[in-house]
């Protein structure tokens, strides 16, 4: 199989909305933001012919390459999805309006409606009357929205916090992580579990906190110097997705291509290979001869490992001081990896099958020794919730139908499809783990071709370059069309409310990205009625507030 880039070439989880147009060298991109997955019409074209049984014009290994690109952008949807990192990182949109959501009613009642809200903070409010109504309304709003943002930067691109911690809204590491996880897990309570029965309690957070902040605590404290990790989120579902992806079309090649052709190709650089860089160092190892190897299984367990925390979700925070290395991914694939170099060097040599039982073995006892909460924990905890609550046990009938109740129908989707692959690692984790060598060849069985279609993407980019769902096996096509409808008047109402809170001048509608069968005037008018619906007000009625000069 030769190997040819303009096949294989994706973008690094862009967040970028535009769809990929033929002239692009991009060739596949997962967008987090919006939940969307994106192909080249050329990687398109395959793949359609490939479904439709029309492949005769093709060699064996274009379809190979191509499927190789749409295995790595869906990894990308499983990790967003699938991973409790991801999960947090999935729901910090939708927190960032939600948790604000009667705060800006309130706003409303108190000034009015006045675009943007920095704006006019920063032209009317002054230390002098910080404890005004006014006041504290915008800085509670202000500070959900940055807080979550500087975590998101935390956790993707560590070294670029270092770009944002001198500004006025960030106070510490620690106050951003737990307030990007009080936000997230208040928006699950709200929709399944108020009283928090059995979601972590974030009422009792605040505090304890607030004591390690007060005592200077590393990390929690305005003002201290920031500890960078070398590697973060995006290195680690770069890593993820590019090394299964090579291993994958290293078996449909019958081995032919190795760790030459995939450089050659030019897949082995950047974030692609960073965290695997720092892993070789730490453990002292050299490139091994081939992909398929021991070493790179192991890599991949200490990704899957790392991505995957459960301090403070699913189980409540044991450690409060503890919090950021528990939970930051970058962090806890450097313990990770040093715990394989000084206490266990011969698990180095020996996932020679990608078996289930290796997974549960290693990964407890790499978790023991870190002090961490081990998958086969938190994955049979999140078995006896689906089993045992009854609202969960009530969407869970709802994911299968594809059809959700309307209040927060995006959570409703997103956990459930959370709780969907959960489930289905607890019972074949090897699967999850090592997709790349179970989706080729001679280990690839009824149940992986099954899973892997039922945990496809569900929101797709199709040839037209209109967004829609992907047709999940069982699912009417009509439960389909109206749960992907209403799923993005959420996405119209988030990035709504985004402008309004930060943006300058009037409100901007576009949604051209979504869909080229309406017109921008109907795109306009569907999420001007999405805001409607929430508010009881127009965005058309809001005075553009402009900034004073001498602010």
């Amino acid at each position: 199989m030769q190997l040819n880039p303009s096949l294989l070439n994706d973008s690094e989880l862009d967040d970028a909305q535009a769809p990929i147009e033929s002239e692009s060298t991009v060739k596949g991109l997962y967008n987090h933001i919006i939940y969307v997955l994106r192909l080249h019409p050329e990687v398109h074209d395959i793949i359609n012919k490939v479904e439709e049984g029309k492949t005769d014009d093709l060699m064996s290994g274009e379809i190979h390459q191509a499927l190789s690109t749409l295995f790595h952008e869906t990894l990308h949807w499983w990790q967003f999805v699938g991973s409790t990192s991801g999960l947090i990182m999935s729901l910090s949109t939708p927190a960032q309006t939600i948790a604000n959501i009667n705060l800006l009613k309130e706003y409303v009642n108190l000034i009015g409606k006045k675009k943007p809200i920095s704006f006019y903070s920063d032209n009317n409010l002054r230390k002098s009357n910080s404890n005004s109504p006014e006041s504290m309304v915008i800085n509670q709003i202000m500070n959900n929205y940055h807080d979550i943002n500087y975590y998101k930067i935390r956790m993707k691109r560590p070294s670029y916090i270092s770009e944002v911690c001198n500004d006025k809204y960030f106070e510490s590491i620690g106050h951003s992580y737990s307030i990007a996880y009080d936000c997230a897990i208040r928006v699950l309570s709200s929709t399944f579990d108020n009283d928090f029965s059995f979601l972590p309690n974030v009422d009792e957070w605040g505090e304890r906190f607030k004591e390690l902040a007060d005592k200077k605590v590393s990390g929690f404290y305005r003002g201290e110097s920031i500890g960078i990790p070398p590697v973060g989120l995006s290195d680690l579902y770069e890593g993820q997705a590019r090394f299964n992806q090579l291993l994958y079309l290293h078996i449909t090649s019958d081995k032919q291509l190795d760790w030459y052709q995939f450089k050659q190709a030019g897949m082995l650089h950047g974030i692609y290979i960073s965290a695997f860089d720092v892993f070789l160092k730490i453990v002292e190892e050299e490139y091994p001869k081939s992909i398929d190897s021991p070493l790179v299984a192991l890599y991949l367990l200490l990704i899957d490992v790392a991505i995957n925390p459960a301090e403070g979700f699913p189980f409540v925070v044991e450690r409060f001081e503890n919090f950021i290395e528990h939970t930051d991914p970058g962090i806890r694939f450097i313990h990770l990896c040093a715990v394989v170099k000084n206490q266990y060097p011969e698990f180095k040599y020996i996932i020679d099958d990608y078996a289930p039982k290796k997974y549960f073995v290693i990964s407890t006892l790499l978790c023991k020794a870190i002090g961490v909460i081990a998958p086969i924990t938190y994955l049979c905890e999140l078995e006896a919730w689906r089993e045992n609550e009854e609202g969960l046990i009530e969407l869970m009938q709802q994911n299968e139908k594809f059809s959700f109740e309307n209040g927060n129908l995006l959570v409703r989707l997103l956990f459930a499809r959370f709780l969907s692959f959960n489930g289905d690692k607890l019972s074949n984790p090897e699967f999850f783990c090592w997709p790349g060598a179970y989706v080729a060849g001679g280990r690839m069985e009824k149940i992986h071709s099954h899973l892997y279609l039922k945990h496809q993407a569900l929101f797709k980019e199709n040839v037209n370059m209109d967004i829609g769902p992907s047709k999940l096996p069982g699912i009417d096509e009509k439960n389909l069309s109206n749960t992907a409808g209403d799923f993005y008047i959420y996405m119209a109402l988030f990035n709504l409310c985004q402008q309004w809170i930060l943006e300058a001048g009037d409100f901007k509608y576009n949604f051209g990205w979504l869909t080229k069968e309406h017109s921008s005037k109907e795109l306009e008018g569907w999420a001007k009625n999405a805001f409607i619906q929430v508010f009881g007000f127009s965005p058309e009625d809001f005075d553009i507030v402009i900034p004073n000069t001498a602010s």
